[in-house]
């Protein structure tokens, strides 16, 4: 039987730390915790005052919320938790201090880098805390991610701008210029779809974006992913992106952009149903080609505008007229080898060249 200080719950003890180590051997999310107070800040021996490596402290158990199920392959990610982050918890033996569970993680405001593997407390790849401008974060500013925080003078009056780079890289690549068959011009709105008309006097900056804290909810991974839920009233809006700059963005009023920066595949097994309640335009900048059995287009009108002219491979059938203004007559013949014979207008025989 183990002796009754072993059994959790009869001398619980707190502590807080740092995590130096989050690659588990055996993929549970556990992490290697140095813990204030319980272990030196030297990773080595040094004199009369032994250290403790990272690598000789125990993997701690990270204890989940109840929203997950970490059981069977079930459930979200184990832990998003870096090297670098504070994080509190409870040893389960008591003082025995051999089974440490991690309850939480702490935000702070971090004053200074990371001071490499020959430091305790620190991240030893020396990746965290991050870099400006490098990075959209540095030293001396709360962990809490800048698009959350929105931190810029404008709207705050704060005595620094804290600028997410997302906004700046979204300007330096957006598309402008997209002209239209009917001949109207837009371009890709950074911010929502109001911007989508050129030249309107209203170039965007970082102070037109207007999420508060601490109503904007987001998650930005490691490599550079962002997930925002706004829920910041008058500006509600739900923004996907990815790090290469694809992204989804649906704006206040509920209009979506999509920005694919590579090939956009899409395939439908069954049937595809598409509806448009007002206009349909679409913008090509090389060829447009389709592949299909057959095409039926049912329309009250029908205007083909083709500078370099129009080529029909396979025969032309008209049912119906072909009107001009001057109501042309002639014939003609198709690279197909058929003869058409148009009088006033109408097409009146195609033959078999």
């Amino acid at each position: 039987m183990k002796a009754k200080q072993e059994f959790f719950g009869f001398n619980p003890v707190m502590w807080m730390g740092v995590v130096e180590d989050n690659e588990d051997p055996i993929k549970l999310g556990r992490l290697r915790v140095r813990i204030f107070g319980w272990h030196t800040q030297q990773t080595s021996g040094s004199g009369t005052e032994p250290g403790v490596a990272t690598s000789d402290l125990p993997w701690a158990h990270v204890m989940q919320p109840v929203s997950n199920a970490p059981n069977s392959g079930i459930g979200g990610p184990l832990t998003g938790i870096h090297r670098g982050t504070w994080v509190m918890g409870m040893f389960l033996d008591g003082e025995l201090a051999r089974e440490p569970l991690v309850m939480g993680s702490l935000g702070g405001i971090p004053v200074e880098y990371s001071k490499g593997p020959d430091k305790g407390f620190y991240d030893p790849s020396t990746t965290y805390p991050r870099k400006h401008p490098t990075d959209s974060w540095d030293i001396n500013e709360p962990d809490t991610n800048r698009l959350a925080r929105n931190d810029n003078v404008a709207v705050h009056g704060d005595p620094e701008d804290f600028e997410h780079k997302i906004i700046q890289t979204k300007k330096d690549g957006q598309v402008k210029g997209i002209v239209t068959a009917r001949g109207f011009a837009w371009e890709e709105p950074i911010l929502d779809s109001d911007e989508m008309t050129p030249d309107d006097g209203r170039k965007k900056e970082w102070k037109d974006f207007k999420a508060k804290y601490p109503d904007n909810k987001v998650l930005e991974t490691e490599s550079g992913h962002i997930i925002e839920v706004d829920d910041t009233a008058g500006e509600e809006r739900i923004h996907i992106y990815h790090k290469s700059g694809t992204y989804v963005n649906i704006d206040k009023q509920g209009r979506m952009t999509t920005k694919i920066m590579q090939r956009n595949l899409k395939m439908s097994m069954v049937d595809d149903l598409n509806y448009v309640a007002g206009e349909h335009n679409i913008t090509v900048g090389g060829d447009s080609n389709h592949q299909c059995k057959n095409m039926l287009i049912n329309t009250t009108g029908f205007t083909v505008r083709a500078s370099g002219g129009a080529i029909i491979e396979g025969g032309l059938y008209v049912v119906g007229s072909m009107g001009g203004s001057a109501h042309p007559s002639g014939s003609f013949s198709t690279p197909c080898k058929k003869n058409v014979t148009v009088k006033d207008g109408v097409v009146t025989s195609i033959v078999q060249g």
